[in-house]
């Protein structure tokens, strides 16, 4: 299943029942394993191996390491730890 807006690359190979979020990206000959999930935004810029995963993020992760890498950067932002000066 592909939702509104998803880019797939040239040669990109995507396995049985994969489904993709909107305005999700699949490189040029990137492979996606069979009932993998890809999350809305998520870029696949290397090939996803083991079935049945959900990845996520810029470049595309497993989903739990995704959402931990967000919620480690919003704590750190809410604690003034990034400020536009330290960028």
């Amino acid at each position: 299943i592909l939702c509104a807006h998803v880019a797939l690359g040239g040669s990109s190979s995507l396995g049985e029942r994969v489904v993709m979020g909107g305005k999700s990206a699949v490189a040029d000959h990137v492979t996606v394993a069979p009932h993998s999930r890809i999350a809305a935004k998520a870029g696949v810029i290397k090939d996803i191996e083991v079935p049945g995963n959900d990845h996520g993020g810029f470049p595309a992760t497993k989903a739990t390491l995704w959402r931990k890498q967000v919620a480690i950067l919003r704590r750190l932002v809410a604690r003034g730890g990034v400020t536009s000066e330290s960028l």
